[in-house]
């Protein structure tokens, strides 16, 4: 079985947000973890069982020691061949206890915000986060028009700050203030469509079957 580049970026994206990553069978991939973040990806390939990586990241540096990687997917492990079989690594699974069930998929509510989030536009915004230091992300609404922009919640008036005007922004007359923290922001690179509701925000990617949801800081943030 072939891994195409897409599903193997898609493993080590999710890698990033959790370090064991449990897939059943099929071609739905799910990663969680406690910091509010959720994501689900649709890939091109079946797996044909339940696999638990642990140390994603490991996994996916082993893979990268072989060339032409073919992957044969056991009941306790994945043989991993490489150079047309003169070459392989055979990777054991982890235990079902290392396992974390995602949550549920959350249902949008009613009261919904849109705007595009253009794959230079994000790349923009995150140099901007890493430049000036900052480790929130503000997303506001005056009810008309949607910005996007760096924060600082303990010197919200006093710290230097980048900002961004939404495209195609759809407020139906709703305003907020959402704080997402950086260290949530976990997407691969692209185009996204976004949501955002009262107590989350949905990023789907406009090119791949690829969607984040990411929780704001209820503490802070406000929708109305």
């Amino acid at each position: 079985m072939i891994l195409s580049n897409e599903t193997l970026a898609i493993l080590k994206n999710f890698g990033s947000i959790t370090n064991c990553l449990a897939i059943e069978p099929g071609n739905l991939v799910e990663a969680s973890a406690q910091n509010g973040v959720l994501a689900r990806a649709v890939v091109k390939e079946e797996f044909p069982v339940k696999i638990i990586l642990y140390d994603v990241d490991r996994f996916l540096s082993a893979v990268g020691l072989l060339s032409q990687p073919d992957f044969f997917f056991e009941s306790h492990f994945v043989q991993v061949t490489g150079d047309h079989g003169k070459e392989a690594v055979r990777y054991l699974y982890g235990a079902e206890s290392l396992r974390q069930k995602p949550p549920r998929v959350p249902a949008l509510p009613k009261e919904t915000i849109h705007f595009e989030l253009p794959e230079q536009k994000l790349a923009s915004l995150l140099k901007a986060v890493d430049t000036l230091g900052r480790k929130e992300i503000r997303i506001l609404s005056d009810g008309q028009a949607v910005q996007v922009t760096t924060y600082d919640q303990k010197n919200p008036d006093s710290s230097h700050t980048y900002s961004l005007a939404a495209d195609a922004a759809n407020t139906n007359g709703f305003q907020c203030t959402h704080i997402l923290n950086v260290s949530t922001f976990k997407m691969l690179k692209g185009s996204y469509d976004v949501t955002v509701c009262p107590r989350f925000s949905v990023f789907r990617n406009t090119c791949s079957d690829l969607t984040y949801w990411i929780a704001c800081d209820p503490t802070i943030s406000t929708f109305y």
